[in-house]
Order: structure tokens, then sequence, then C-alpha cells
């Protein structure tokens, strides 16, 4: 990996068809979760829209929560210093429990969105960096009449018949702290059946979160250079790469 990651927030949907919740069938699953010395989740709330198992804010602004609406679940988990196999065991183990309770046979789709924060090795800011380096912005022709002083990139990659899944890739500035890119990678999957467990589940959290960390930070990494360069460039030139 050319970065060292700085994971701030994982998210996964699993889309189910409509249907009542039952917080009875929640509450009891919650209560089972305390058979373990550390529980997954310590809180449990029945709201507007659904039932809600959370916990305690270990940080000021995280958030660590697994939500059960009317046709989806709903992971949250911002801030809480959780690695990408433990946010796959958190949602398999819960996701799996509630579906078998409630006798569910399909999830119509799976939304998982990974973020995280990078530094720049070589360009002393994330704006140097997306502008000169990623889009080759020249601020010295800006026509706009005014310093810009943000910039963002979306990737859109649709599926394939090799990959039959989208992605959705943002690179972007952050104002308030000139050394960090935000970078976020929305996976988007098709539907799957729950009897045949939830392998496939766990393996798209892990292909989001392999695809950010692999072919996005690569992508910067050509670019993050002090000669203002472009690694694939230099290849090409020198015969690296032939046609």
């Amino acid at each position: 990996m050319p970065y060292s990651t700085r994971t701030i927030g994982y998210h996964c949907e699993l889309l189910h068809p409509p249907g009542p919740v039952d917080p009875n069938l929640v509450q009891r699953v919650h209560n089972g979760l305390f058979a373990s010395p550390d529980p997954l989740y310590k809180s449990f709330a029945v709201n507007h829209d659904g039932c809600a198992l959370s916990n305690i804010a270990v940080r000021p602004g995280a958030v660590s929560q697994a939500a059960f609406l009317v046709d989806r679940y709903r992971f949250n988990e911002e801030g809480t210093g959780l690695t990408p196999d433990e946010f796959a065991d958190r949602v398999t183990t819960l996701a799996s429990q509630i579906s078998e309770a409630k006798g569910l046979s399909i999830f119509t789709g799976q939304v998982v969105t990974l973020r995280t924060l990078v530094n720049p090795r070589a360009y002393p800011t994330a704006l140097e960096l997306l502008g000169e380096g990623v889009l080759r912005w020249n601020a010295e022709e800006n026509s706009l009449g005014r310093p810009v002083g943000g910039l963002g990139l979306r990737l859109v990659l649709p599926a394939t018949p090799e990959y039959p899944n989208t992605f959705n890739v943002r690179i972007e500035t952050i104002a308030n702290d000139r050394r960090s890119l935000f970078l976020e990678n929305q996976g988007t999957f098709p539907p799957q059946p729950v009897r045949e467990g939830l392998a496939s589940v766990r393996a798209h959290i892990d292909a989001t979160y392999r695809f950010l960390t692999g072919p996005v930070l690569d992508l910067l990494a050509q670019r993050d250079r002090s000669d203002g360069t472009d690694a694939d460039a230099d290849a090409r030139d020198s015969g690296g790469e032939g046609h």
C-alpha cells in the first residue's frame, strides 16, 4: 500500500423486500448478544422507522449503530477505530441472526461505503497533489477570477461482465485540513440469496476496501511525485509498455 490510510467511516446497507419491523424480534437478538462478554451493541431503541442498536460514543462525533428499517439493514461506524475485518464481522454476525429470525430469503442489493484519509508524500498540501499532480490544474491560468480553495474528483466505474458491481469514488480536499486528502469508495452490489450464507456480504465489504486502498491509492501514487511527472508516462517513454 503506497500510503498509510486512516479509515474514518464504514457503512453498509443490506436491502430487502419491504415488510414491517418487529421490535420484539430485534430485541430478542439483541438480548442474545449479551451472552458474549463484549456484546457488539449495548443499547436498543425503537424509533419511528424501525429499531436501532447502538454503542455509546467513545469520542466526540463517533457513531456505532445498526438500524433495522422497513426495507433495509443499515450499519454505520464513524470514528470508532474498527478494522475492515471487525466491521465485516459485525455486519455478518448481526445480519445473519436477524435474517434467520425473520425468515428473510434474499437481499435485493448491498451498498458499501468506506471513507479514509491520506497525506501527500511529495506535495506540501492535498490541494497541490490533487490540483497539480492529479488534475494538472495550473493556478496561474485560472480563469475563474478567484483563487480555488478546494478541489474534488469523482470516478464512476460501471458494472461489467467480469465485475457485476459498480464503484463510485470521490477524492476531495478538506477545508480545515490542508495536509489530508479525503477518499471515499461506494460499492453497489446485485441481489444475493440469504440461504447461501453471508460470505458474499463480507466479500463485498472486502472488495470495496481493497479497491479503495489498491487501485485508487495507486492512481494517486503515480502522480504524487516530487518531479511532477506521471509514473505511467515514464514507463511508456522508457519502453516499459509496448504497443
